[in-house]
């Protein structure tokens, strides 16, 4: 999931990501790091369905995995 200070982000280091097979883990995780930096309640996510309701997700990316 993604989160961003409220207000929008105002550059790439303002958004956030939360990974995690469970998909409000993952919400969880993307607010408290938002949290850290711009403060307690001061952050929103991307409340984004899918068909099957599974958290969004914008692609996969092979340098997580150490895979070119």
């Amino acid at each position: 999931m993604i989160a961003y200070a409220d207000g929008g982000p105002k550059s790439p280091s303002d958004i956030f990501v939360g990974l995690d097979q469970d998909g409000y883990q993952a919400i969880v995780k993307s607010v408290r790091a938002c949290e850290t930096k711009h403060g307690y309640n001061k952050c929103s996510y991307a409340d984004i369905k899918t068909k099957t309701e599974d958290t969004f997700c914008t692609g996969y990316d092979y340098s997580v995995y150490g895979q070119h």
